[in-house]
């Protein structure tokens, strides 16, 4: 795996809101190359696609935490959460085809069904974007 996209997989992770915008920036130039596409699961354990996808799912559920429960979302916030869903669905909808390992799938397919609710509702702002990742799986 590339050494730039483990630094951005530690990135996501994080729980400053700066360090996450900067992956989510970075993680879409990185990945639009077709090249870093092909290599990201060439790694001895094929775990490069499960890697990158529970950082989002970190990022994600980070999110969703400060969402939910925050009393005051800071603005950066309010900038950084649709960026990551379309970040998401972009990058599930780029790798889809490179998803060959049912390990990656499954946790794809189980942190979409967890995330799209809240309290026995639809989490109305990831439903749209979680649905088209359901999509295209």
């Amino acid at each position: 795996m590339h050494k730039t996209v483990n630094t951005l997989i530690d990135q996501l992770k994080s729980h400053g809101v700066k360090e996450r915008q900067a992956a989510i920036a970075s993680l879409r130039a990185s990945l639009s190359r077709d090249g870093v596409v092909a290599e990201l699961d060439n790694s001895p354990k094929r775990l490069g696609w499960l890697a990158l996808f529970q950082a989002l799912f970190t990022a994600v559920l980070n999110e969703k935490s400060t969402a939910t429960h925050g009393s005051k979302v800071c603005s950066r916030c309010k900038r950084e959460s649709p960026r990551l869903r379309r970040l998401f669905r972009w990058l599930t909808e780029r790798c889809v085809h490179q998803l060959t390992h049912k390990n990656v799938i499954k946790a794809l397919l189980n942190h979409l069904v967890q995330t799209s609710s809240h309290q026995g509702k639809l989490f109305l702002p990831v439903a749209l974007d979680y649905a088209k990742s359901y999509d295209v799986c």
